[in-house]
């Protein structure tokens, strides 16, 4: 936790540093004395902070979740009502534990919007990252355990010494997201009628399948490497939209996701139109998809850290914002996903079968 504080004496603001329990909402007893925050990690954090404390437009037009200037998310209720409404950010909606406002100061007249005082908090932004999302809500089972086996996540920013709390989607950058999570009952579909490969089918395949070649062998693991990839990068968004986002409409608008057409070298759409009711996708098949609305598997905000500790200081690096929807199917970008992934990788149907009797025993 830092404890910010203006310094009379040099006229700059610093912070004391803690460990902090955030489940106890106190600052750890006895724990272990931490310096004080170097000027450039005060400034690093504050610039976070404010950045996340900004909406660009207005909180009070009828919607519910509104992004900030920063990437991040609030959740707006009884907008306007001083006394009742009440700010929460992705820290506060993982504990259910908003903040409320005490007084608003209407500034519209003269073009300054409006500036709500909170009382007894800040919202602060989550403290999950998508993989501690999914992997923590078992209702996401199936798809976890498809990225957990990937190359999208990563300790370590590509190309760098940056580190993160857990594991982080390594296509992120310092922007926003949405990440689509079919069913699990949807996806084990896939795999059973034979459309989807698990990390367990690459592990299963040997040399002995492709008639003891082992250079068939690796292009084969690259093939099925890749169906896995591709289908998860397609359920990635660029830009966090919610059910009850608040500002301009979102009916029909086409969103680019992090799978790219090696046709043009453009990334598939996803068309989205969202309510307060609800969220509705068409993918690039023209398949309709809609979000779960069921407590817990919609709109669940969290935040991937990258923080820089190769100098003095520990500074954050970027951080990405994502929010996670569960939805009723999994979206296509092309009709070869529905093509036997055996049959892509060139499995004979005599190494089919001894690799359906090798399956079976492991």
């Amino acid at each position: 936790m830092y404890k910010f504080y203006y310094n009379d004496n040099t006229k700059t603001v610093g912070a004391h540093r803690y460990y902090y329990d955030i489940q106890k909402k106190q600052i750890v007893e006895n724990a272990r004395t931490l310096t004080d925050a170097t000027q450039a990690e005060v400034n690093n954090r504050l610039e976070d902070l404010i950045n996340n404390l900004i909406v660009v437009g207005n909180v009070e037009d009828g919607g519910t979740y509104y992004k900030t200037k920063g990437g991040t998310v609030l959740k707006i209720e009884h907008p306007g009502q001083a006394g009742k409404m009440t700010v929460a950010s992705g820290l506060q909606i993982e504990n259910n534990d908003a903040v409320s406002v005490n007084s608003v100061y209407d500034q519209t007249g003269n073009g300054n919007g409006k500036a709500y005082l909170m009382d007894g908090g800040m919202p602060l932004t989550s403290a999950n990252s998508t993989y501690a999302i999914l992997k923590n809500n078992p209702e996401y089972e199936q798809f976890y355990k498809l990225l957990s086996g990937s190359s999208l996540l990563s300790t370590t920013y590509p190309g760098s010494t940056y580190t993160c709390v857990d594991k982080n989607i390594n296509i992120f950058d310092a922007y926003n997201y949405t990440v689509y999570v079919p069913t699990n009952a949807s996806i084990k579909n896939l795999i059973d009628k034979g459309y989807l490969p698990t990390w367990e089918d690459y592990e299963n395949l040997t040399a002995d399948d492709f008639g003891g070649d082992a250079t068939a062998l690796r292009n084969a693991r690259t093939k099925l490497q890749n169906i896995i990839t591709n289908f998860l990068r397609y359920h990635i968004q660029d830009n966090s939209v919610f059910v009850g986002q608040g500002g301009s409409a979102i009916n029909g608008y086409s969103y680019e996701s992090a799978m790219m057409n090696p046709s043009n070298r453009r990334f598939y759409p996803i068309t989205v139109t969202a309510s307060n009711s609800g969220l509705t996708l068409v993918d690039y098949l023209n398949n309709t998809h809609k979000v779960t609305m069921k407590s817990g598997l919609y709109n669940t905000p969290g935040r991937e850290y990258w923080i820089d500790k190769s100098r003095s200081t520990s500074l954050l690096y970027n951080a990405s914002d994502v929010v996670i929807h569960q939805i009723d199917s999994p979206m296509f970008y092309s009709n070869d996903q529905l093509k036997p992934w055996k049959e892509v990788i060139g499995l004979t149907s005599a190494s089919s079968k001894k690799f359906h009797a090798l399956s079976r025993r492991r």
